[in-house]
């Protein structure tokens, strides 16, 4: 269902649940946190708030990527600039 949404519609909601699931071995899904962080990247090119705070929080952790602060607190700008409020706590 998810994967459908994803392919044929680039549905960045889609993919931000898909990223939950590989990122917590959900549904199945064996944890990925390399995939999650690919599908929370497309969300955030997409222009969604929550995967551009997702990704900020991957960076900021040093989870699926190589920590990266500088690229946290780019992730958490822009989510912020777009009403996360999540993000404008965290910066």
């Amino acid at each position: 269902m998810l994967t459908e949404r994803i392919e044929k519609y680039s549905d960045p909601e889609a993919m931000i649940m898909l990223a939950d699931y590989y990122s917590k071995g959900r549904h199945g899904l064996p944890v990925d946190h390399s995939k999650a962080v690919e599908l929370l990247q497309r969300a955030s090119e997409l222009g969604s708030a929550s995967g551009h705070f997702d990704l900020a929080i991957s960076y900021d952790d040093g989870v699926g990527v190589k920590q990266d602060k500088k690229r946290a607190i780019h992730h958490y700008q822009i989510a912020a600039m777009m009403g996360h409020v999540g993000a404008r706590h965290n910066l």
